[in-house]
């Protein structure tokens, strides 16, 4: 009886349905974001710069807003050599440095 007048209860329903979309929202840009990410950088940065930028891992994890880039280099204009390489870039933008615009 009280699960019938649970799924009745159109607030209860919105709520779940929000709850979902926000779950499901998570998962695709878990998902999407690190392959999409990853070529994009690549190919538009070595296209802007002149010069083979590569990245060897991006982590992306929505619900906590951490973005981690790993073995990101830039080659020289020969492509013999790196000219600049960072071994891990750490981005962490938690809603509450985003609404204090720190």
């Amino acid at each position: 009886m009280a699960i019938n007048t649970l799924k009745q209860n159109k607030w209860f329903r919105r709520a779940a349905w929000a709850v979902g979309s926000i779950a499901a929202l998570w998962v695709v840009a878990w998902l999407a974001v690190p392959p999409l990410l990853k070529s994009q950088l690549q190919s538009i940065a070595t296209e802007k710069l002149g010069r083979k930028v590569t990245v060897g891992a991006v982590d992306f994890k929505p619900w906590t807003m951490e973005l981690s880039l790993t073995d990101f280099a830039i080659s020289t204009q020969d492509g013999a050599d790196s000219q600049f390489a960072l071994k891990r870039l750490y981005i962490d933008a938690e809603m509450q440095s985003l609404l204090r615009l720190a």
